[in-house]
């Protein structure tokens, strides 16, 4: 894809399909925060445990393909995450950032509708 088209289609993804993409990534988050070492990053907090997503935005689009009707992609996105730890019974509260590959696909004809993240793992 030419450079024009893949910053047109970001655009799309950014504007309108992020948020279907959120509540996907929440629960990779929440189900998966003992593997993802986010303590590692963490100035406080040495044992996280529990971990919520609060934000994230794309950071690029890559591996763009077309198979007939359809588009597969994946797409590198930067995210914010809440961890927590309970110190002598005070609950200690820290962000942290970390990066995430989306796996994604959507039919041509009917993108916003049909977006589905197929995979998420750590960039």
């Amino acid at each position: 894809m030419t450079h024009e088209i893949t910053n047109a289609f970001e655009k799309i993804i950014d504007r309108k399909l992020l948020d279907a993409a959120f509540n996907q990534l929440s629960s990779y988050v929440e189900d998966n925060y003992p593997h993802l070492n986010l303590a590692y990053n963490a100035k406080a907090i040495e044992i996280v445990e529990h971990a919520t997503l609060t934000d994230f935005e794309l950071v690029r689009t890559i591996d763009i393909t077309q198979n007939d009707d359809k588009l597969v992609f994946k797409v590198i996105v930067a995210v914010e995450i809440e961890i927590e730890e309970t110190v002598r019974r005070d609950r200690e509260v820290e962000s942290v950032n970390k990066k995430f590959i989306l796996s994604c696909s959507a039919k041509i004809d009917d993108i916003q509708d049909s977006f589905n993240v197929e995979s998420i793992e750590e960039y």
